[in-house]
């Protein structure tokens, strides 16, 4: 998926630092969220205490009249 010559030398795909979120985000009261993940992306160590797979769960629980479904964000390093 990564692999081919217009990647060759990106380091994010080097080290599998390869992230994509959905673009609703944007410009949207839940953004707040995406900054939640791409904060623990670009620094785990600092947001630790972030969850934003618990965040956006309860704020469809608590202000949305959908139910929640994943697949808001991936990542090559989806460890957690």
């Amino acid at each position: 998926m990564l692999s081919g010559p217009a990647r060759a030398g990106v380091k994010a795909v080097e080290t599998g630092q390869v992230h994509a979120i959905w673009r609703q985000f944007y410009n949207s009261p839940c953004q707040f969220v995406a900054i939640q993940q791409i904060a623990k992306w670009l620094h785990p160590e600092l947001f630790a205490d972030l969850d934003p797979e618990a965040t956006f769960p309860e704020l469809h629980e608590r202000f949305l009249p959908v139910v929640y479904r994943l697949g808001h964000w991936v990542s090559l390093t989806d460890a957690d």
